[in-house]
């Protein structure tokens, strides 16, 4: 009797292990994105294991709808085998110097992104600043007049009579 296992081709063995070798190389060039992407807009540990946490669980998404199409849902070995040998291939060979550069296009992208935000804000709290003094002197001025003069208590022992 024969199973599921035994039909599978060694050719479709051989490309299914290839196309988990080249998933586990996006799988580390999603990491070297991240880290870097981290490195440059996060120094706060809590936020760091949060963003772990999110990249761990979108890697398990992703290998698990990879499972799900090429090789129709069942566990393979050789594909697992294929996502590790691809991340750490990438990672020992060229993850160090991508990781540089994104590090570098992020700071140059955060420069050009904030620059114009930043000149916006300065724009706008100058002439909303303007705005805003002439609102506070008005609710200052509104204040005064609603102001209501205290009578003196009959019982209080401060009047003049």
């Amino acid at each position: 009797m024969l199973t599921d296992f035994s039909q599978v081709q060694s050719t479709q063995q051989g490309l299914t292990f290839l196309y988990a070798t080249g998933f586990g190389m996006g799988l580390c060039i999603l990491y070297d994105f991240y880290r870097s992407f981290c490195q440059v807009f996060f120094s706060n540990k809590w936020i760091e294991a949060i963003t772990d946490i999110c990249y761990c669980t979108i890697s398990a998404v992703l290998c698990f709808c990879f499972l799900l199409v090429e090789c129709t849902g069942q566990l393979r070995f050789y594909a697992f085998l294929g996502f590790g040998c691809g991340f750490l291939l990438f990672r020992k060979l060229i993850s160090k110097y991508i990781r540089k550069l994104l590090a570098f296009l992020l700071k140059i992208g955060s420069q050009i992104i904030y620059t114009p935000i930043f000149l916006l804000f300065k724009i706008i709290n100058k002439y909303i600043g303007k705005v805003l003094w002439i609102w506070k002197k008005a609710l200052k001025s509104i204040k005064l007049f609603s102001k209501k003069k205290e009578k003196p208590l009959a019982n209080d022992g401060n009047n003049d009579v």
